[in-house]
């Protein structure tokens, strides 16, 4: 077996969560910016800085600026300073002290924080996965097309929160772990459900696009061993 077998959380390193950390915030910086929840100061040849709520810490960085407002934040750029002293990035420590320029009431607060920590999690955990090219993806198939991916969607920080998951629902059941998973298929009576999908959908059809038709032959087969139609 190797180490990760043993340790469910051997991804947790400590650079591996500093590089998750750099660029959640780095995520963070751009898109709550595009948003205007942010509203970084220019220091000049396209440096900013952001300010936390309170004004006491600040965090500096580098950035473009495209069409629509969008911004290109460079993760290596990126630097977190309390007065002289210049403080590790840790995007936890991020969300609290801008929550209020983030709208983050005392409810939402630790839901929120309980699901950065899952995403920076996750990002580790994908950090040890081979890289996959996007010309391999190009012609992959839905299951290996969500397991190499390394980011959700670029809109939403908190991309990867699975509440209530722990480590080993993770590995079982997160499509990044790509564990594979025996399904129980139950028949349930024609009487007892409804099949409901567009107008130009018919429901065999459609099953056998998604399913097969060894599958679904099968389990026909299986019905008729048993007397039922």
């Amino acid at each position: 077996m190797n180490r990760d077998q043993h340790d469910p959380v051997a991804h947790l390193t400590p650079e591996r969560w500093a590089d998750a950390n750099r660029a959640l915030i780095r995520k963070a910086l751009a898109e709550f910016t595009h948003e205007r929840l942010l509203n970084p100061q220019e220091l000049g040849e396209g440096r900013y800085r952001v300010l936390s709520d309170d004004g006491a810490t600040e965090y500096r960085f580098t950035a473009d600026r495209f069409a629509l407002d969008h911004w290109q934040v460079y993760a290596e750029s990126i630097s977190r300073h309390r007065g002289d002293e210049q403080l590790p990035l840790d995007a936890l420590q991020f969300v609290t002290e801008l929550r209020g320029s983030l709208g983050l009431s005392d409810e939402i607060l630790p839901v929120y924080l309980e699901e950065i920590s899952s995403t920076l999690a996750g990002t580790a955990f994908k950090s040890t996965k081979p890289p996959v090219t996007s010309a391999e993806l190009a012609h992959a198939g839905f299951q290996a097309v969500e397991t190499g991916m390394t980011e959700g969607h670029p809109c939403f920080v908190a991309n990867n929160g699975r509440l209530g998951f722990g480590v080993d629902e993770y590995r079982a059941y997160a499509p990044e772990a790509a564990s594979p998973i025996h399904l129980i298929w139950l028949a349930a009576h024609r009487d007892r459900t409804t099949f409901t999908a567009g107008a130009d959908i018919e429901y065999e059809a459609f099953i056998r696009a998604e399913l097969g038709d060894a599958t679904v032959d099968g389990f026909a087969a299986a019905l008729a061993g048993r007397g039922l139609d």
